[in-house]
């Protein structure tokens, strides 16, 4: 067997050929990396924001507690401050009673 001219240059070519084609698909494999990588980016950036909302919706849940308590203990204090008013009318009821019965003996 001999190897001639003609069929080196054809296989040359053809590797050549192959080269070409490997470059592409590497070109092409480089690039979808490059996309999942963008991918990813955002991926993770929409978790910081949902983070980030998650955060902002705890504190408000937290901001809003902390009124209902604060409105609670106004509600505790007025309830006591009509107790006191309740008392104080039932002594004053008793007084006028008594003041009442000591006219009438």
């Amino acid at each position: 067997m001999s190897i001639r001219g003609g069929d080196m240059d054809m296989g040359l070519e053809t590797l050549c050929r192959v080269m070409v084609i490997l470059c592409r698909d590497r070109v092409i494999l480089c690039r979808d990396r490059v996309t999942l990588c963008r991918d990813r980016v955002t991926l993770c950036r929409d978790r910081v924001i949902l983070c980030r909302d998650r955060v902002t919706l705890c504190s408000d849940r937290v901001t809003l507690c902390r009124v209902m308590v604060a409105l609670c203990r106004v509600r505790v204090t007025l309830c006591r401050d009509r107790v006191i008013l309740c008392r104080d009318r039932v002594t004053l009821c008793r007084d006028r009673v008594t003041l009442c019965r000591d006219r009438v003996t």
